[in-house]
């Protein structure tokens, strides 16, 4: 089963790969990389996609109050193309990420005790991770933090390390015990792909 993906960046790209690839499913198409206006531009595409591919699109809840009141604002309406799996990350990646609290430990090398349990209910979650990197080891911060000079929020390999996070570590099934916007997306694509197997 041949799944189209779309995503604000390359963090969220590797966690929609795993969450299709616990299907079953491989990835056919990848859009995105460009933020959220970028996929809220191009629903129209991805719905006639949808007609024939099973796909995922995973925007950022940022600082909307919540998931329905996104969908309002992009004018999605009641029905969705029963193939497509619209996903509200809430608030962003970092959550969902965070949200393996055994996983994000002993990739970080930090004491478990000091990652929340409640992932979906912090209101910056990047900067919570950063908090966390800050008593991680010197490599892990030189890649991840910005440098003192630098006007980025984030290190040159910050990307790069939570898709390897992401790839080596993360745990969907511990995550969604912590991250009830997660444990729903994961359901929904597993809903999908089990039907689209059964029509088969």
């Amino acid at each position: 089963m041949k799944w189209v993906i779309a995503t604000e960046d390359l963090p969220s790209e590797a966690v929609a790969e795993r969450l299709v690839e616990q299907t079953g499913g491989t990835i056919d198409l990848r859009f995105g990389e460009k933020g959220n206006g970028y996929l809220r531009a191009n629903m129209g595409k991805f719905r006639q996609l949808a007609v024939r591919h099973p796909t995922l699109i995973l925007p950022d809840l940022d600082q909307t109050p919540c998931a329905p009141e996104l969908r309002a604002k992009w004018q999605l309406g009641p029905e969705l193309p029963e193939r497509l799996s619209f996903r509200v990350v809430v608030r962003e990646i970092e959550s969902w990420l965070l949200a393996d609290q055994v996983g994000i430990s002993n990739f970080l090398g930090v004491s478990a005790a000091r990652i929340t349990v409640r992932p979906d209910e912090i209101r910056d979650p990047k900067a919570e991770l950063l908090k966390l990197v800050s008593k991680s080891t010197r490599e892990m911060k030189a890649d991840l933090l910005p440098a003192r000079s630098a006007s980025a929020r984030v290190g040159v390999n910050y990307n790069a390390r939570l898709v390897q996070f992401v790839r080596n570590v993360w745990s969907p099934e511990r995550a969604c015990v912590n991250s009830p916007s997660l444990a729903r997306a994961r359901k929904n694509i597993c809903e999908i792909a089990a039907r689209l197997r059964s029509d088969s």
